[in-house]
């Protein structure tokens, strides 16, 4: 059963830049104050703000499923609670377990030339922490995010993504229900207000994103020599070693590739395989991406495109994949519907390296397919690193 539309949650229309940068300062003043106070909160504290982030995601779990639901257009609630909500809660659980002995202080045996010194890491918060949160995983990668931060006895000032509007504006409205805006502070808006987030001066920031966004990202923090963790996307190829049996190949990557319809950053973006076999690997594929979505396009279980310009974009690279390769569809029916944004998936047979399907992150149910010498895997891993 579908989650319902939550309507109660309204989309911000229009948010002026310079007074949300003026929020945007002064809340982050406040936490800086609030870390001068207080620079390295006890264990209960921080255990405190771990359990009001779980009783808030466990609290208002079906409301994250609608909004989700509704920015995607259709994403399962399976889909969402495997992929988002229990991986937060267990991620939050796992800290409430184990933070406290992290926070130790280490001893060490000092080198001979400073005996009878001793040496011990005491570990310490960074203070205010800044979030850029991406939109394919918005709870997982947001709040996640934050539990972290808190487990390290830091404040945290999240910036959501604009591309899930009203996932974004509930988890600003809960934010504003569990946590006092000093602990943790919602900013919501377009690139813009992003840019300006990442220039406030953070103690940490970290962004997750695309390596575009991340370039941008780094150049605005290191106005003030922020020190950044970017978590970019990227290619990451799935090699089928010669003679690996093909059934569990192809199992494997269908899964990886075919879950939120490829909108995930560790999802196989292309394949290697030897080429002797491609034909084989097409014909299973096909198999396993209709045993996984047997109604295909119509299947509920399938995630939406995220957004128009996602979808657009995805056409785009296989029109251009088209004028040079072979397309193969993996269902059965219409390949793609533009009022549900659903897009089937499509494997393209060893395109040549200059275009999008190849040097950029697909981010989509395309998987390109590229043969290497028979029982010559070394030309792959050359390919690979080149």
């Amino acid at each position: 059963m579908q989650p319902q539309t939550d309507t109660s949650v309204q989309i911000p229309l229009i948010i002026d830049l310079e007074e949300a940068a003026a929020t945007m300062n002064e809340v982050f003043m406040s936490m800086k104050h609030s870390v001068l106070l207080k620079p390295n909160p006890a264990w209960k504290d921080r255990f405190v703000r771990l359990d009001r982030l779980e009783n808030m995601i466990l609290e208002n779990k079906e409301r994250i499923e609608a909004v989700i639901y509704t920015d995607f257009g259709c994403r399962d609630a399976f889909v969402t609670d495997m992929l988002d909500i229990f991986p937060t809660l267990s991620q939050i659980r796992y800290l409430k377990k184990n933070a406290e002995k992290w926070m130790k202080p280490r001893s060490f045996v000092p080198d001979p030339y400073l005996l009878p010194g001793s040496e011990e890491v005491i570990f310490q918060p960074k203070g205010v922490v800044g979030i850029i949160a991406p939109w394919n995983y918005p709870l997982f990668l947001s709040i996640g995010s934050v539990a972290q931060a808190f487990a390290a006895g830091n404040l945290c000032m999240l910036k959501l993504s604009e591309t899930t509007p009203v996932f974004s504006s509930l988890i600003e409205e809960l934010v504003q229900k569990y946590f006092m805006p000093n602990e943790l502070y919602v900013v919501l808006g377009e690139s813009d207000i992003s840019s300006r987030f990442a220039e406030l001066p953070f103690d940490h920031l970290l962004f997750i994103g695309s390596t575009q966004v991340g370039r941008k990202v780094a150049q605005s923090a290191a106005k003030n020599l922020t020190p950044v963790t970017l978590e970019l996307g990227g290619k990451s190829p799935a090699v089928i070693a010669p003679n690996y049996p093909l059934d569990a190949a192809v199992e494997r990557i269908m899964v990886g590739k075919l879950l939120n319809s490829g909108q995930t950053c560790i999802a196989p973006d292309y394949v290697l395989i030897e080429r002797r076999r491609v034909r084989n690997f097409v014909d299973i594929c096909r198999k396993e991406a209709r045993k996984l979505y047997p109604a295909g396009l119509a299947d509920p279980s399938y995630t939406s495109i995220v957004s128009q310009s996602r979808f657009e974009s995805l056409l785009n690279q296989l029109q251009e994949a088209s004028q040079t390769s072979k397309v193969e569809s993996l269902f059965l029916g219409d390949q793609f519907d533009l009022k549900t944004r659903k897009l089937g998936p499509q494997i393209v047979l060893n395109p040549p390296p200059d275009i999008e399907v190849m040097s950029e992150e697909i981010f989509g149910p395309i998987l390109p397919v590229i043969a290497y010498p028979d029982d010559d895997i070394g030309e792959a891993v050359d390919f690979i690193n080149s």
